[in-house]
């Protein structure tokens, strides 16, 4: 059939079939490159977000740290526990009663409400709670936490993620040395503890402007959730699950 056509016809045919080859071919290496723009676009956002989520994380850990040094040392607690050592750590007594209802109750509400804190507690030497914003707490034996064990040795010390029923959820406790006014003697120790719900919307904020499906969490190295997800089965109740 191909023989019967004119000679025109011919070279239309042939010029119609050596333009579609590198028409095809264009088609493919423009398809790829876009493909390739795309990736590199989408690993150019993850990476830009995980740079924004750690120092989110890291300034969230830099504020724990300065609440928990800054509030230890806070008139009112250094007072309150140098009273209750002069009563021989009598917590029982009527006199430590009355200091937590009119000095340590208002100062925990207030740490509560303005530093964002599920709950804060102070412990005497022994590692027993002796007042807490949670009452659950006062007469608790903490000794073997190892918020307590690290603020004893006079480091800011944070604890693993826990569930904790005082506020029936996870929570992250940041544990301080308090001192004795005037001296670097420790009388006890100040804990403030923060539910892992806020780590959770802080790593996941922003999360729409990589798209509907974009998901961050954090898991430990032996593959335990410490926070949930944003989609799917693992979006509640996952945290300290594998």
């Amino acid at each position: 059939m191909f023989n019967k056509l004119r000679l025109g016809a011919k070279l239309a045919a042939v010029f119609i079939l050596v333009s579609l080859i590198p028409l095809s071919l264009v088609s493919v290496f423009a398809y790829t490159q876009f493909r390739s723009a795309m990736k590199a676009q989408v690993h150019a956002a993850i990476s830009a977000y995980s740079d924004s989520v750690r120092e989110q994380l890291d300034s969230w850990i830099a504020k724990q740290r300065n609440d928990a040094t800054v509030l230890s040392t806070t008139r009112d607690l250094r007072e309150a526990l140098a009273h209750l050592e002069s009563m021989d750590w009598d917590a029982g007594s009527p006199e430590w009663l009355e200091m937590k209802t009119g000095v340590l109750d208002p100062l925990g509400e207030v740490i509560a409400r303005e530093y964002g804190y599920a709950f804060v507690f102070i412990m005497d030497p022994n590692g027993t709670g002796v007042w807490s914003n949670a009452k659950v707490i006062e007469g608790a034996d903490l000794v073997t936490r190892d918020y307590f064990q690290g603020a004893m040795k006079g480091k800011v010390t944070y604890s693993e993620i826990f569930y904790s029923t005082v506020v029936t959820d996870n929570v992250i406790v940041t544990g301080s040395p308090i001192y004795e006014a005037g001296s670097r003697r420790i009388v006890g120790a100040l804990g403030l503890a923060m539910s892992s719900s806020d780590l959770e919307r802080k790593l996941q904020a922003g999360l729409q402007s990589l798209g509907k499906s974009a998901d961050a969490y954090l898991v430990a190295a032996d593959g335990t959730f410490l926070t949930n997800t944003r989609h799917g089965i693992y979006s509640k109740d996952a945290v300290l699950k594998q």
